[in-house]
């Protein structure tokens, strides 16, 4: 995950969290959504860049 609030918000939605670490119900997330907020605070006035879409590599054999 990218540290944007974007990012973190479809990763939320996504239930990804969970998943990622093999626990099982939800996990409480605001340790991670108070980091990434402070981060776009300091970078205010600084546009945040969108992270670029990737898509996995799929091997054609």
């Amino acid at each position: 995950m990218h540290p944007h609030p974007d990012c973190l918000a479809k990763a939320e939605r996504r239930r990804a969290f969970p998943r990622a670490l093999r626990v099982r119900g939800m996990l409480d997330t605001a340790g991670v959504r108070h980091y990434v907020e402070r981060l776009a605070e300091s970078k205010a006035g600084v546009e945040l860049p969108r992270p670029e879409r990737t898509r996995k590599q799929v091997d054609p054999s």
